[in-house]
């Protein structure tokens, strides 16, 4: 056996005492946010959500007129508010990581951001390690949908270092004692 019979009711008593805990911190999110996880997800004609979309649709609209207007240099590093704010006062940041990237950076940034951001998906085996690139996938996907996991600012930066931190352990994990994962050699 794994574990000794004396140590699994302790196990069982920790299991049983930290979900009693996730579910207590769950309820008491539940009751400080439930209108506005409501508004977000159910009731979706609420002034709020109107507001956001509105919002949205125009800054998206900003970030493509942005980038075309300056398809391969872009505005700058952190210039894209000041840029959208030229064409439309009330402009705030784009929510899309991509779009963001693409206005600041231009094609000669956001092709190799891209292409970074991308390439650990395509590595062979990617996908039959202990845990799949999860993580990494939900940084593209909140990308889509939020400015934060953007790599300049400092809050992107360190949640892309932690999701780029765990998908190391996992491509280290899966190599053999003081070697590269099978299927590698050495570079001569």
């Amino acid at each position: 056996r794994l574990f000794p019979t004396a140590a699994r009711p302790a196990g069982r008593r920790l299991r049983r005492a930290l979900g009693l805990a996730l579910l207590a911190g769950l309820l008491t999110f539940f009751w400080f946010y439930g209108d506005l996880l409501a508004g977000r997800f159910w009731r979706l004609d609420t002034t709020l959500e109107s507001r956001s979309l509105f919002e949205r649709q125009r800054d998206l609209g900003l970030a493509v007129a942005i980038s075309a207007g300056r398809p391969w240099q872009g505005v700058g590093l952190g210039g894209y508010l000041a840029a959208a704010r030229r064409l439309k006062p009330e402009a705030e940041l784009v929510h899309n990581v991509p779009l963001l990237l693409g206005a600041e950076l231009g094609l000669q940034g956001f092709i190799p951001w891209l292409v970074l951001l991308i390439a650990p998906l395509l590595q062979r085996g990617a996908w039959r390690r202990p845990r799949p690139p999860a993580v990494w996938l939900a940084m593209i996907l909140i990308g889509l949908v939020q400015p934060e996991p953007n790599p300049f600012l400092i809050k992107g930066a360190v949640l892309w270092a932690l999701a780029s931190a765990l998908w190391s352990t996992d491509f280290l994990a899966s190599a053999p004692a003081g070697g590269l994962p099978a299927g590698r050699e050495a570079a001569p």
